[in-house]
């Protein structure tokens, strides 16, 4: 029985059950249309403007398309190491091309 299992974050829940999580998250028309959407493909094609190095601030609000409302603290807080967030982001879009 613990095969039909699958742990999803901190919950085990029948396959079956993360199956139908998936196809509803990955379900775009109903995304657009529902009043209770998850985040694909919003989070997945959202545009901020800029290069893929650069974080500007509506990359620091993306948060908010996956249900994290940051605080305005916290914004400002991201605003603030912006240019340590970049650094970090240099290594990785030379590994993936940009992506």
């Amino acid at each position: 029985m613990d095969n039909d299992l699958v742990r999803v974050g901190a919950l085990r829940v029948p396959l079956g059950t993360a199956r139908t999580w998936l196809r509803d998250y990955f379900d775009e028309d109903s995304n657009r249309r529902s009043t209770r959407p998850f985040a694909f493909p919003a989070y997945e094609d959202f545009d901020t403007g800029s290069a893929s190095e650069t974080l500007n601030d509506g990359d620091l609000l993306v948060p908010a398309l996956l249900n994290v409302r940051p605080s305005l603290a916290a914004f400002y807080g991201l605003q603030s190491v912006r240019g340590e967030l970049e650094e970090g982001l240099g290594p990785v879009t030379k590994v993936t091309g940009g992506v």
